[in-house]
């Protein structure tokens, strides 16, 4: 099966413009009607642009398409490149306290100091799957 790769870069969830133009990226690759993952790399998101509320937002977002039969059909993954543990802990507290993914996200906390490096020479510090409620 051939899958097609979405890939997405976050800088910014600190204001209303920023998450909203996440979540207008994240609609549009639902819409799509063939297989596909989604890839999110966070290397330019700092810790002071992330605004927790933006948390309890995209839980709402993410349990709002968990009926959409076209996305539990067509996202088969997302892959989330992280690169600090704000990042991690944050995804951690996401996907394991307050909602499930919508399909299977492999996030991978990669060492900071890589941040600049190719992704195939970037140390991998480690690995965490979460998986959808079925």
């Amino acid at each position: 099966m051939n899958i097609n790769s979405i890939n997405m870069e976050i800088d910014d969830i600190s204001n209303d413009k920023e998450y909203n133009k996440f979540i207008d990226k994240l609609d549009q690759a639902f819409r799509l009607c063939e297989p596909y993952r989604i890839i999110i790399d966070t290397a330019p998101l700092e810790r002071q642009n992330i605004n927790m509320a933006y948390l309890y937002k995209l839980k709402n977002f993410i349990k709002k398409n968990k009926k959409n039969n076209n996305i539990k059909k067509n996202l088969k993954e997302s892959i989330v490149k992280v690169y600090n543990d704000t990042s991690y802990k944050i995804l951690f507290t996401l996907f394991t306290v307050l909602t499930s993914p919508l399909a299977k996200v492999i996030v991978i906390y990669y060492n900071y100091d890589d941040i600049n490096k190719s992704s195939e020479s970037r140390r991998i510090k480690k690995i965490k799957e979460y998986l959808p409620d079925n």
